[in-house]
């Protein structure tokens, strides 16, 4: 999966969708990490969901910066 793994590499849609996603208090933490690998992946919810644990967890150390 392509990620940007650096700040300077999001671009500024990704930017703003992660920000509305931080704003919004009703979705809970697990959640907010899937959508947030989707939206900077460009992969939709259902296929993050359908990758292993090992996958995800590894994919959100990559995106830590944000």
């Amino acid at each position: 999966m392509k990620l940007p793994y650096r700040f300077e590499d999001m671009t500024l849609a990704q930017f703003i969708k992660l920000y509305e996603l931080d704003q919004n208090k009703d979705i809970d933490t697990i959640d907010k990490n899937v959508n947030k690998l989707a939206i900077l992946s460009g992969n939709s919810v259902e296929a993050i969901e359908l990758l292993d644990l090992k996958h995800i967890r590894y994919y959100l150390t990559k995106i830590n910066y944000t």
